[in-house]
């Protein structure tokens, strides 16, 4: 018979390091504050005219241009930017209302 008993790690293990969000894969997106921003600096029409923004993206401590407009336009349409929930890209097993439907 074998036990499997989990062992504490040992004192200050660290945490696994999170991906940056602009390295893609499964990062945490950018936070709420780095999103703020983002739509701040576009609303003061600085992004486009400043130098520093692209050396700031050249060292990976702003968002890229793409992002940059991403946000801006869910933040005209939808009124926030909040980041979406990560699903996993998981289909749906339960069929519900319309697609029943269709397969009908």
């Amino acid at each position: 018979m074998t036990h499997d008993i989990e062992h504490r790690p040992p004192l200050q293990t660290r945490k696994r390091a999170a991906p940056h969000p602009s390295a893609g894969g499964r990062g945490d997106g950018y936070s709420q504050e780095m999103r703020n921003l983002v739509v701040a600096v576009n609303a003061a029409g600085m992004s486009n005219h400043h130098s520093i923004f692209d050396q700031l993206r050249a060292l990976h401590l702003f968002p890229s241009a793409s992002t940059e407009r991403r946000h801006v336009v869910l933040h005209n349409n939808e009124g926030n930017i909040r980041p979406c929930k990560l699903t996993g890209n998981k289909r749906a097993t339960v069929l519900r209302c319309h697609d029943l439907l269709l397969l009908a």
